[in-house]
């Protein structure tokens, strides 16, 4: 008898398979998505090199993700255990996450297409 594991479903949203990918994720793997997001980004800020906005949008994605799963592992791991204060205080981390995620994700399609269609002289 074959089983169909829960990624393989054709009909799973991508908040599902980020949240399911989040819990399957080792903390040290998040801290390192966390720590590798923001160094990249510095990086970009830094050193602003030709197209940097690809390498700041691309590290600040990482850092969104590091973050928006580590939050929704501890208010899935243990949602009765933490007090009203501190779980407003992970949602609300667990929000912002998702929103600078999706933004940089949209930085960093834009960002693509602007090095790849270079400068337009009218």
């Amino acid at each position: 008898m074959d089983t169909v594991d829960a990624d393989d479903r054709p009909d799973i949203t991508l908040g599902e398979l980020l949240s399911r990918r989040a819990r399957r994720t080792p903390p040290s793997r998040l801290v390192i998505d966390v720590a590798g997001g923001l160094s990249i980004a510095a990086v970009a800020v830094w050193a602003r090199p030709g197209g940097w906005g690809v390498p700041l949008s691309a590290g600040l994605c990482l850092l969104s993700y590091g973050v928006w799963a580590t939050a929704e592992r501890r208010l899935l791991a243990s949602p009765w255990q933490l007090t009203q204060l501190v779980e407003r205080a992970w949602r609300a981390g667990h929000a912002a996450a998702a929103v600078l995620g999706v933004a940089s994700f949209l930085l960093l399609l834009l960002s693509l297409l602007s090095v790849g269609l270079g400068r337009w002289k009218s």
